[in-house]
């Protein structure tokens, strides 16, 4: 695997999704909750839950017990949100294993600053002993914040909502959930489209089993270069390619001001045989 930071983020995908993005000039996001790995877009809320429920920290905890109370509360929270995954890397052999079909897929790629127009970028952050860190602080603002306010009368939720009156931590938990990712995953450079808004529908899950909430993100069309490429598998070098040299006349005026450029990134070994 090579990486090559050419100021484009690479989406991996099968046949026919390659053909929706370029015909609709859209990528697919999906729910946060319905992503394939299942602590995506939770790790901050994950850690924040495991200092509450274990002992020692529960001993050690520094604030008072209504305090603790009111993060939990705190925690009950979220926001319905939305991720397309891309990556800095375009020819990574186990993002096609886990991310396209098990006889071939394609990845295509997109300007950075193209994207940002269509919603926020989060660049995620493989960093286990920063996440600590950052929970720590975070707990120490909230309790600061609950001792300020707390007249020993108010509901836990109502406390946890007073204490962040701006929504000003909440918004931090929820971004800072968004950047954070195990380290498990950290040669894929992951970079995150994120929206929390749109009109929802449904697809099939990949197997079939599952409907699986998305909305559509727009790319704007603009005149600029989509690059696109062929995966691993039994025709990377031939039929596939030839079919991407059709791309344009098949698409036709969908494509808008978009112009297609097709990416070499060198022949792999196919992953079924490996």
């Amino acid at each position: 695997m090579t990486w090559l930071d050419d100021g484009y983020l690479y989406h991996y995908t099968s046949a026919s999704g390659l053909l929706g993005i370029l015909k609709t000039r859209s990528v697919w996001a999906t729910d946060s909750d319905y992503l394939n790995d299942g602590t995506d877009c939770k790790v901050i809320d994950n850690h924040l839950r495991t200092y509450l429920n274990e002992g020692n920290f529960r001993r050690t905890f520094p604030g008072t017990a209504r305090q603790q109370d009111a993060l939990e509360a705190h925690l009950c929270r979220g926001m319905r949100t939305f991720v397309a995954s891309f990556s800095r890397v375009p020819n990574s052999l186990t993002q096609f294993r886990m991310y396209a079909p098990d006889d071939g897929g394609f990845v295509v790629g997109f300007p950075r600053e193209i994207l940002k127009k269509s919603a926020q970028l989060v660049d995620v952050v493989y960093d286990e002993n920063g996440e600590e860190q950052w929970c720590q602080n975070f707990i120490s603002e909230f309790c600061k914040k609950i001792e300020e306010r707390d007249d020993g009368r108010t509901d836990m939720l109502s406390l946890a909502d007073l204490a962040d009156s701006d929504q000003r931590l909440f918004n931090q938990r929820i971004a800072e959930g968004m950047r954070r990712k195990s380290q498990e995953f950290e040669q894929e450079k992951e970079v995150r489209l994120v929206c929390h808004a749109g009109a929802v529908k449904l697809r099939p899950s990949r197997k079939n089993n599952v409907l699986v909430p998305y909305v559509e993100i727009q790319i704007p069309n603009e005149e600029f270069q989509v690059k696109v490429a062929a995966g691993p598998g039994p025709f990377q070098n031939s039929i596939a390619r030839a079919g991407l040299s059709y791309l344009p006349i098949a698409i036709g005026e969908e494509l808008g001001l978009w112009n297609i450029g097709v990416l070499s990134i060198g022949s792999s070994a196919h992953r079924i045989g490996m």
